[in-house]
C-alpha cells in the first residue's frame, strides 16, 4: 500500500481516549540484561544495513556503542498496555517481547542517555505513517485503531528510512559527531559535526520496525505537548506529519481493559515461542529490582 501525505494543516491535538501510557521519568528502570541470543539476532538484524555501527553516529562498534531499546522494557510491566498493543497490532496475546530485534538499536553511550531522557526521536517517512493513520477509523467522532485493519509491513531488504529530529531543546548545547567514511586509518576528512537542530544529518536506514518507532515518537511528542506546548508546536511547524504521529499514539494507546471481545481474545492460547519472529514471544514480568539503568 503506498499512500502519500497531503501536508493539510495539522488538525487539533488528539485527546487521549481513555489512558495514555507513558514511560518512566528519564533512566528510572529496572537493570536487566539481554541475553546472547537476543544480542546475536539484533546484530543479525543490523549486520547487513548498518554493519553493526551506532545508528546516528555512524561510528565503529566498540565499547562507547550500546544496545539501545526503541520502546523502553519498562512498558513490558504495564500488563494492560501490552495487551493492548497485541490487539491492535493484530497479534497473539503474550506475543509482544520488546527484547525483539526490530525494537532494538545501536546508539553511542550520550544519545542513548538522550534517548532515555526524551530529547530526540526517529520519524519515519510519511508514506510509513500515513499506512498507519490512513487505517485509524472514526468512531463518535473520535480516531480509533481497528485490528482488522492494522496494516502488515515487511521489513525492505535495505531497512526501513527515518529522520533524526531533536524533541525540545534539551540538546541545544550538543553536537553530534558522525562518521561519513570508514577506509583505515581514521581521519578528520571522515567525520562532519552537526549542530542543534541537526538537520543536517542524513537520512538513517534501519531494521527497527515503525511500530515501534511510531509508538515511541508519539509517546515522547504526547509528553512534549503535556510539558511545553510552544516547543510542541515548534516541532509540528517544522514536521506537520507529528500530528498523525500524535493521533496514532493516541489511538493505540486507548486501553481495552473490560471490553468483552478483547478480555475473551485473552482467554484463547497465548502466542509464546522461541522469539525468532517479528513479535518475538513476550518475556515474563521482571522481578522488582533496585538497580537503576538507562534503557
Amino acid at each position: 500500500m503506498t499512500v502519500t501525505d497531503n501536508q493539510t494543516p495539522p488538525r487539533s491535538r488528539p485527546q487521549a481516549h481513555g489512558e495514555v501510557y507513558a514511560t518512566p521519568s528519564a533512566g528510572l528502570v529496572k537493570k536487566y540484561s539481554l541475553t546472547s541470543k537476543e544480542k546475536e539476532r539484533v546484530d543479525s538484524a543490523d549486520a547487513h544495513i548498518n554493519q553493526r555501527r551506532s545508528l546516528i553516529e555512524n561510528l565503529p562498534n566498540d565499547i562507547t556503542v550500546e544496545y539501545c531499546h526503541m520502546m523502553s522494557r519498562n512498558h513490558a510491566r504495564n500488563e494492560d498496555l501490552m495487551a493492548s498493543l497485541e490487539w491492535y497490532w493484530k497479534m497473539p496475546y503474550g506475543s509482544l517481547n520488546l527484547n525483539t530485534r526490530y525494537n532494538i538499536f545501536f546508539a553511542g553511550a550520550d544519545l542513548h542517555i538522550h534517548h532515555g531522557m526524551d530529547s530526540w526521536a526517529l520519524l519515519p517517512d510519511d508514506t510509513t505513517i500515513n499506512q498507519y493513520y490512513d487505517m485509524l477509523v472514526t468512531v463518535s467522532g473520535v480516531e480509533m485503531a481497528e485490528k482488522s485493519k492494522f496494516p502488515e509491513i515487511q521489513l525492505p531488504k535495505d531497512g526501513f528510512q527515518y529522520r533524526f529530529i531533536p524533541l525540545g531543546d534539551s540538546m541545544k548545547q550538543n553536537r553530534i559527531l558522525r562518521q561519513n567514511e570508514h577506509a583505515p586509518p581514521p581521519n578528520k576528512d571522515q567525520f562532519t559535526i552537526h549542530f542543534y537542530p541537526f538537520d543536517t544529518l542524513p537520512p538513517i536506514r534501519s531494521h527497527l520496525h515503525p511500530k515501534f518507532v511510531i509508538f515511541e515518537l508519539g509517546r515522547k511528542f504526547h509528553e512534549l505537548v503535556e510539558k511545553d506546548s510552544a516547543a510542541a508546536n515548534a516541532a509540528v511547524s517544522s514536521y506537520p506529519i507529528l500530528d498523525r504521529v500524535h493521533r496514532i499514539y493516541a489511538a493505540w494507546s486507548h486501553s481495552l481493559k473490560g471490553a468483552l471481545a478483547f478480555e475473551n481474545w485473552k482467554k484463547q492460547d497465548s502466542g509464546a515461542g522461541d522469539g525468532d519472529r517479528q513479535s518475538e514471544a513476550r518475556l515474563p514480568l521482571l522481578p522488582d529490582r533496585t538497580e537503576i539503568a538507562i534503557t
